[in-house]
This record gives structure tokens, C-alpha cells and sequence, in this order.
């Protein structure tokens, strides 16, 4: 039986290059591709990376390369070209006797250095290379595979941004996504630079930066948001389930924010760990995924560069400023690739140490889930402004089940604890709705110090007990509630205190408490209410 000239190897760069071939000539298994299809990468790589657009972004990963470099001559360019990109055609390099592939262990035909391969030391350096090497040996598809990187990847920031999982489906999908916008930046670069082009909705000119129909090179897009854009992403592979290649939900996603550039060498790891895929899956299925959308949608930033509203001079209470023109900046652009999403840096935060960190997931909760009252957020014109108080649109968003399945999967919290915060939260909703007590709701949502909040549901306790002839929450209730024991859990008593919030303005919207005439201006209290 013959060997497969390819397969997943677990090292992240050779990989994501892996997939990305197999994008490139859709197949699913690395271990199905052929020489021919080698070829047929060969050939769309180098017509890709001669492309005038493609060269600031290969100099961050390929740099002094035959890509870019100008001051190499034609035939020595076109003689490296056919050993990078055909290397499975050409001959191997010399004093490679013994030496094995550090990605598949096979005979190794080919060394690298740092213009082959991100992150190496340059040409003749020993550094880290076994058998005395100064240069990385490996077979020739994975020299290939290597070279694929960038069509595999964005171009983010001036560096290279690719995804690698733990199961090579999900890096398939992202290869395959991430491969397709590039074939979209290509043929748009290449349309941009004929004679004439009709483009009535301006496609083009917001695509290539450059401009269209103009002499000069367009410009490769340089994605904002790293992170954002990853998460975005992530949701959508995770959401399209149609083409049946996901079926675990189980891995964990590691995203390489990189630059090879002689001039400032880096290498930023992001780490999505395998709780959250799972909550993605989960929430694809579970009713509520509009919802969650609707958090992610308000949580972008508006781009740099100008407005995405006609409304850029707003003040804080929404009204233009007199004596202020309106911007004639051109709209800037809100969404993955183009901003910063709020919801998705403060979810990363959470995990950015390798472990959960209950006080990052505390402020999310609050923050995202809850509607802070006391939140900022940026306008359009990137000015920061206080939110308001729960206004009809926060109400709308305050959701239960999301939170609950958020506490869940992503946390990990013990389901006994959440259905147990839920009921007692339904009970304090209840007393504030029948007694349509404004000041005990307040109290119990914006009551900022442990010991006064301790207070307030002592005092609670006793109007329950008054009421109802019972206790709102027994002794056994409060120390499961506030002082859980779970080995994986921490007591958070703000985390708990806000997740009460959550299910009471949940509840309350629910008996429409809210509606009521000297009740709709309850969440516009002055701040030292809310002190």
C-alpha cells in the first residue's frame, strides 16, 4: 500500500498549510490528496503570491522571499518559485542523508530558513535544529503545505492571523473560509485593475482599499479585531452544520496572531477553550440563538476613519450638538473585520491566563448579559458615554435560559445551583411585583457592598416570612446560593447578586411590571441611588 504523501501532524503550521490544500482542491482527508492535486496548489499559489496585492501581505510571513523581493533577478526567482511551490517535483537539496521530516518523519528532501518558514532563525544560523543542522529539514508536500499558509489565513493588523483546533475538521473549516476570501480579494484585485468596470454599489471600492480603475497597486485589506473576527468566524462555522462535517462539538480552538518580519518579529496565542465551542453548539439548538445575536450585534465598536451614522456629533442625551456640522467622512464600518466587539474581547478575557477567571466572567455576565447600568460604550464617533439604565432594548435582551446555559457549559456551574439562584430570584420578583415595591427592587439590583446587600435580603427574609408565613431562602438554601462548595466553582457573591438581577427584571417583564405608569422611569435613578 502506498504512503500518503500528507497527513495531520498536530504541529499548528503545518496543519492549518495541511488544510489548506485540501481546501484548494476540496478534499476532506489529507491522506487522498495526489501528486496531481500538489500541482494544482502549486500552480493557484504561485499565480496568487506573483499578484501585485499579495505582496505587503507576504512580506510579514515570507519576507526577503523570492515573493517579494525585488532585487532578485527573473531566472533565480522562477528557480526558487519551482522548488517552493513544486517540491515534490523538484530535485532534493543536498546534505540530507539521515535527516527526517520534523512533521511527518519521513525522508526529508528540503531545509528551510525564515523566508521558507515563519518564526526560524535565518539562513545558516544553528539555532534548535537537530543533527547539528543550521536549517529545518522536511518533506516536500509539507514544504508545500507551509507555503500555503497565508491563503489559509488573514492578513490582520500587518500580520498573519490563522486558526488551528484540536479536531482538524473545525481547521478545515476555517482553512476553507479563510481560502475563499482570499480567491474573493484576488479576483476583485485583478477586476479593480482592468480598463473599465461598471460598479454601481461601489463593491470595490470599499473591498480594495487602493480604489478602483486606479494606477495605483491596490492595497491588501488588513482586517481590525483579531480576536473579534476569529470569534465571529467561529460562530459561523459552528452554525453551518449543513455540510455535516462537524459532528463533535468537542475541541478546543488556538488562534496564531504572528509576524515574520525582520523588523519586529511577534507571536500573540489566543486560546478559545472547548467549553465555549460546546456553548456555541448548544446555543445553535436551544431557541435562543436570535438572542445572543442580538448581544453580539450591540456590542461592536463603529470602525476608525469616520461615522457610521449621520449622527456623529451626538452628545449624551442623543440630541446633536448646536453649532456642530455633520461629518463628511465616509460611514465606518461596524462588524467582524472592521471593529472591536466588546462582548467577544471581555468573553476571551475570561480564559486569557489558561483557566477560568470568575471575576472576568463576573464582569461579562454583568456587563453583557445583565445590561450594566453603569456600563460605558462608544458611539459612533468612538465617544464614550455612559448607558442607559435598562432601557426598553436591555429589558428585551435580559434572558434566563441564555445565562443559565452560558453558566452552564462555559463555567461549569453545578445546574442544581443555577435552577436553585433561578427560584429564588422568581420569589424576591414576586413580593416586589405584588407589592409593586420600586424601592426594594432598586435596592436588590443596584446595591453595590457585600454587606449591605447581606442586609437587604435579611430584611427580605423577614418581609417573606411576613407575607407568605415562610422563608424566602432557608439557611442550607443561602450557604448552596452564596457559599457553594463545588470543587470547580468560586463564591462570587456579585456574581450571584447579579444573576438574581438577571431572573428578577426577567420575571418582572414577564407580569409586566415595567408597564405601569409610575414604574417606566424606575432604571432612570439618579446616581446616588445607584451608589
Amino acid at each position: 500500500m502506498t504512503k500518503p504523501l500528507l497527513k495531520w501532524t498536530g504541529h499548528p503550521l503545518a496543519d492549518i498549510g495541511v488544510a489548506t490544500l485540501c481546501a484548494m482542491v476540496k478534499k476532506d482527508d489529507p491522506e487522498s490528496l495526489t501528486l496531481e492535486d500538489l500541482d494544482a496548489a502549486g500552480t493557484e499559489i504561485k499565480a496568487a503570491y506573483t499578484d501585485s496585492v499579495f505582496v505587503a501581505y507576504l512580506s510579514c510571513v515570507f519576507p526577503n522571499s523570492a515573493y517579494v523581493n525585488p532585487t532578485m533577478k527573473e531566472q533565480s526567482r522562477e528557480k526558487a518559485m519551482q522548488r517552493l511551490l513544486f517540491p515534490h517535483r523538484s530535485p532534493p537539496d543536498e546534505g540530507l542523508r539521515g535527516a527526517y521530516c520534523v512533521f511527518s518523519g519521513e525522508q526529508a528532501t528540503h531545509l528551510l530558513e525564515r523566508s521558507q518558514m515563519p518564526m526560524l532563525t535565518g539562513a545558516g544560523v544553528m539555532n534548535f535544529f537537530p543533527a547539528g543542522m543550521t536549517e529545518m529539514a522536511v518533506a516536500a508536500p509539507y514544504l508545500l503545505a507551509i507555503q500555503a499558509l497565508p491563503l489559509g489565513g488573514r492578513r490582520s493588523e500587518g500580520k498573519l492571523l490563522i486558526v488551528h483546533c484540536d479536531d482538524p475538521a473545525f481547521t478545515l473549516q476555517f482553512a476553507r473560509k479563510y481560502l475563499a476570501k482570499n480567491r474573493q480579494i484576488i479576483n476583485l484585485s485583478q477586476t479593480s485593475r482592468l480598463p473599465a468596470v461598471d460598479d454601481p454599489e461601489g463593491v470595490l471600492d470599499r473591498e480594495m482599499p487602493g480604489g478602483l480603475n486606479k494606477e495605483k497597486r491596490p492595497k491588501y485589506p488588513d482586517a481590525k479585531g483579531p480576536e473579534s473576527l476569529v470569534m465571529a468566524d467561529l460562530k459561523e462555522v459552528v452554525s453551518d452544520r449543513k455540510s455535516g462535517k462537524l459532528r463533535s462539538s468537542c475541541t478546543s480552538v488556538t488562534v496564531y496572531h504572528m509576524s515574520n518580519s525582520g523588523q519586529g518579529p511577534s507571536l500573540a496565542i489566543i486560546n478559545i477553550p472547548s467549553q465555549f465551542v460546546e456553548f456555541l453548539f448548544e446555543l445553535h439548538g436551544a431557541g435562543i440563538e436570535a438572542r445572543w445575536k442580538q448581544l453580539v450585534h450591540r456590542a461592536w465598536r463603529p470602525g476608525k476613519g469616520g461615522s457610521d451614522t449621520d449622527e456623529s456629533s451626538m452628545g449624551d442625551d442623543s440630541s446633536p450638538k448646536k453649532g456642530k456640522k455633520k461629518s463628511s467622512k465616509p460611514a465606518a464600518r461596524r462588524g467582524a473585520g472592521y471593529s472591536r466587539n466588546d462582548l467577544y474581547n471581555d468573553l476571551l478575557a475570561i480564559f486569557e491566563h489558561g483557566y477560568c477567571d470568575w471575576p472576568a466572567a463576573a464582569r461579562f455576565i454583568r456587563r453583557h448579559l445583565l445590561s450594566d447600568a453603569t456600563r460605558y460604550y462608544f458611539d459612533a464617533t468612538n465617544s464614550l458615554h455612559r448607558a442607559p439604565r435598562f432601557g426598553a432594548e436591555q429589558l428585551e435582551l435580559i434572558d434566563w435560559q441564555l445565562t443559565a446555559l452560558f453558566l452552564q457549559k462555559v463555567l461549569g456551574m453545578n445546574k442544581e445551583r443555577i435552577e436553585l439562584i433561578k427560584e429564588f430570584a422568581t420569589r424576591l420578583a414576586d413580593l416586589v411585583h405584588q407589592h409593586n415595591d420600586q424601592r426594594l427592587f432598586r435596592n436588590l439590583v443596584f446595591t453595590a457592598g457585600e454587606w449591605q446587600y447581606r442586609a437587604l435580603l435579611a430584611k427580605v427574609q423577614m418581609q417573606y416570612a411576613k407575607d407568605r408565613g415562610k422563608l424566602a431562602l432557608g439557611f442550607d438554601e443561602y450557604v448552596d446560593v452564596f457559599l457553594t462548595t463545588e470543587p470547580n466553582e468560586r463564591a462570587i457573591w456579585s456574581l450571584v447578586r447579579d444573576l438574581i438581577s438577571i431572573r428578577l427584571v426577567e420575571r418582572l417583564f414577564e407580569l409586566k411590571f415595567f408597564d405601569r405608569e409610575e414604574n417606566r422611569d424606575l432604571f432612570d435613578a439618579p446616581e446616588s441611588d445607584a451608589a
